[in-house]
């Protein structure tokens, strides 16, 4: 499954929150990676669109590209995000300032999920 991300958002707060999206305030498609960093025993949690798509615990892997961020799921994270091919979020020319924060988001996620 494939989202188009206009936008990227970190916030850094309790919970940690990265958001990408089609657009920043009305997001058709978007992608949420959130955790709190007092409690990181409680994992990840992921959200797809909707809050129906998503839950705890449901990443492998995040690939961080020049262009693109791949999220490689458990096999309970595909049946619930309804893929079979984890999320390919591909970032658009209006993300210029991608290269700084793929080195935030890669510092935020160290020690919650594997990075690549």
């Amino acid at each position: 499954m494939e989202i188009i991300a206009n936008v990227v958002t970190v916030d850094e707060g309790v919970p940690v929150v990265i958001g990408f999206g089609d657009d920043n305030k009305n997001p058709v498609d978007y992608l949420l990676l959130q955790y709190d960093p007092t409690e990181k025993d409680a994992g990840l949690h992921i959200e797809m669109n909707d809050q129906i798509k998503s839950g705890y615990n449901l990443v492998q892997r995040v690939r961080l590209g020049d262009s693109s961020v791949h999220i490689e799921l458990t096999s309970t994270g595909n049946q619930v995000l309804k893929t079979d091919s984890g999320i390919t979020v591909l970032l658009s020319a209006r993300v210029r300032n991608w290269p700084s924060l793929k080195t935030k988001v890669a510092q935020l996620l160290d020690g919650i999920v594997p990075i690549e």
